[in-house]
């Protein structure tokens, strides 16, 4: 399999200082594993920065060139 095309999604939100860290309410979170999942399942990227002010989500997945 040759790939060298990927899809990507970006994607950025505001946030406060409480929002840094997680929250401990275990109702919050289950999207964040889902796209876990995905990447493992379809060999993609995923990476989660968290700063005063912003949270941003960028995943990269592999598209397959038959």
């Amino acid at each position: 399999m040759q790939t060298d095309r990927h899809l990507v999604i970006d994607v950025k939100n505001s946030s406060t200082q409480s929002d840094v860290g997680g929250s401990k309410d275990m109702t919050h979170g289950y999207g964040i594993q889902n796209v876990k999942n995905t990447m493992d399942k379809y060999n993609g990227i995923m990476e989660i920065k968290n700063t005063y002010g912003e949270y941003e989500t960028l995943v990269l997945i592999p598209i397959n060139q038959d």
